[in-house]
């Protein structure tokens, strides 16, 4: 049998699955529109979860130095809770290798099929896909707006809106850019006023 779990020294560790039904071809498309979908609160708590812990693994570069960190009591706030929620989440899915007929013509021999009798393994699939994008580096490419909160994948590391429209209406709720635009416009009235700009 196989556990998917993380550790903080280690990334992912989990046996490689050969099962196609268990790799997504997009893993970041098939993401966002499950965290976007309003009854997903299961994969919005996965990711956050595993955003904060790969995000903090990533930054620390070496082991060395995130065991340095966490003696110092320099990880963000949140960081063993989420680490241990995400760890419990996952240890609920328990594989055992399968001979499969019809998929070992298809190239895959030995496959990893979904044993728990768990309620959880409903959300097998999305698990995977997170997973996926652990393994591919990519899951801190999965963002929520700043401003509207939905999600989406980013295409710059400081991308911080799913669009250019909720960029300009974050800045223009703005309170110094609404007061910097209320200025031009009082001096452009002045101007109009004394005739020194057409009309």
């Amino acid at each position: 049998m196989c556990y998917c779990f993380l550790q903080p020294n280690m990334g992912t560790k989990s046996l490689q699955t050969s099962n196609p039904t268990t790799h997504v071809k997009n893993p970041a498309a098939a993401a966002v529109k499950w965290l976007n979908s309003p009854d997903e609160e299961f994969i919005r708590t996965l990711v956050r979860d595993a955003y904060l812990v790969v995000r903090v693994l990533k930054e620390a570069g070496v082991a060395r130095k995130f065991v340095h960190l966490a003696r110092k009591g320099q990880l963000p706030t949140g960081f063993w809770k989420a680490y241990r929620r995400l760890n419990r989440t996952l240890k609920e899915f328990i594989h055992a290798p399968q001979l499969d007929m019809s998929l070992f013509y298809e190239g895959f021999p030995v496959h990893w099929m979904l044993v728990t009798q768990s309620s959880i393994a409903l959300h097998s699939a999305q698990v995977h896909c997170v997973l996926q994008l652990i393994e591919q580096g990519s899951l801190t490419d999965i963002r929520q707006c700043d401003h509207c909160a939905s999600w989406y994948r980013g295409r710059r590391y400081d991308q911080r809106f799913c669009s250019k429209q909720c960029k300009w209406n974050a800045f223009a709720s703005d309170e110094k850019f609404k007061e910097e635009r209320r200025i031009k416009e009082r001096e452009r009235y002045q101007l109009k006023k004394s005739g020194k700009v057409k009309q």
